[in-house]
């Protein structure tokens, strides 16, 4: 996957979008939403070419992908 991505942390939850520019959803867009909060932060994403999601939440079967990431204290 390759994308070039642009947020907007003005909005609430703050935005990202990527704009897939290889692999097999190369032309294709992809949005999300994102929050921080200490070391972690959170990403959730429709699938491409799905809406944004509106929470950070998963369901089964929604399509909406959500994963949390630690920055590594060293």
């Amino acid at each position: 996957m390759k994308a070039n991505f642009s947020i907007d942390a003005a909005k609430s939850p703050k935005t990202i979008d990527y704009d897939m520019t290889g692999g097999f959803t190369a032309g294709k867009k992809q949005y999300g939403i994102y929050r921080l909060s200490g070391d972690t932060v959170t990403f959730c994403f429709g699938s491409p070419g799905q809406a944004r999601p509106a929470e950070f939440v998963s369901k089964a079967g929604s399509g909406v992908t959500c994963t949390d990431g630690k920055r590594e204290k060293k």
